[in-house]
């Protein structure tokens, strides 16, 4: 399995690690369990780490994995997205964070783990 999710009780945060290629079935997978977690924990803050993701996912397949936060059991809070490592994966990263930004969204791409930590503590 390519991700991983996981309740960060320190942090009150959901944590979503992606790793290597991720397909349609592996990103609604990933979210399902994501929304699970936010429902057992009453989170409204995500941690996404994708320093290890890989682009596999067409344009408009990341654009439906920002859009599904729409979901009614999540409105999100704030979203931290640890920047990719790949160049291509950049570039999803990036798109990813301008369509939660425009969903009104507050999402942010980060280079490291502790500005995106520090930014999603901040109130």
């Amino acid at each position: 399995m390519p991700w991983s999710v996981a309740f960060n009780s320190e942090l009150a945060v959901v944590e979503v690690t992606l790793e290597g290629k991720l397909d349609r079935a592996d990103r609604i997978a990933a979210n399902e369990e994501a929304f699970a977690s936010v429902d057992a924990n009453n989170a409204r803050k995500f941690f996404l780490d994708a320093r290890s993701y890989e682009s596999s996912l067409a344009r408009v397949n990341v654009f439906f994995l920002a859009d599904s936060y729409r979901d009614e059991r999540f409105r999100p809070g704030k979203i931290a997205v640890i920047q990719p490592t790949s160049k291509e994966a950049q570039e999803d990263a990036a798109f990813f964070e301008t369509v939660c930004m425009n969903r009104g969204w507050m999402a942010r791409v980060f280079p490291g783990r502790s500005e995106a930590v520090e930014w999603l503590l901040a109130d």
